[in-house]
């Protein structure tokens, strides 16, 4: 009987593991559409200053290092959780390229469906917010074998 519940829910979560998490993409003329799959852990906003426009993309491990987000957001009970973590990065292109400088970058990260919604970090903010109040923020399962 515990074989079967294990299978049943097995099969009911399958389909949902198979398409990963859903989040918000914009290309270089701006244009906003969805990617999802397995291979994104998190969503991404690099929020738009006055000099440069926002940016909304998915990460998947070919393209960032997961350790550090995961640790954070495993960390919760049922009074608590991070829904999101921003950084200011700093990287030094300069050691490897002499010709380029070091660079700083200041993004969030998110780790549920179309978390990265809202292009600026005010709006982000609030939006945020607001889906985890709701209760629709429903975070990718990290287990603990994923974390550091």
């Amino acid at each position: 009987m515990a074989v079967a519940v294990v299978l049943s829910i097995l099969l009911v979560s399958l389909p949902i593991m198979a398409t990963g998490l859903v989040c918000y993409e914009n290309d270089d003329s701006g244009n906003v559409h969805t990617v999802n799959g397995t291979k994104y852990r998190f969503c991404g906003l690099i929020p738009a200053t006055t000099s440069r426009p926002g940016r909304l993309f998915a990460l998947g491990e070919e393209n960032d290092y997961f350790p550090t987000y995961e640790k954070t957001f495993g960390v919760s009970d049922p009074y608590y959780r991070v829904i999101t973590v921003c950084l200011l990065e700093e990287f030094q292109f300069g050691r490897h390229y002499p010709k380029m400088h070091t660079e700083f970058i200041f993004r969030c990260v998110c780790n549920f469906d179309l978390c990265n919604a809202e292009p600026t970090f005010s709006e982000y903010l609030n939006a945020i917010k607001i889906s985890a109040t709701k209760n629709e923020s429903k975070p990718i399962d990290i287990t603990p074998d994923r974390l550091i």
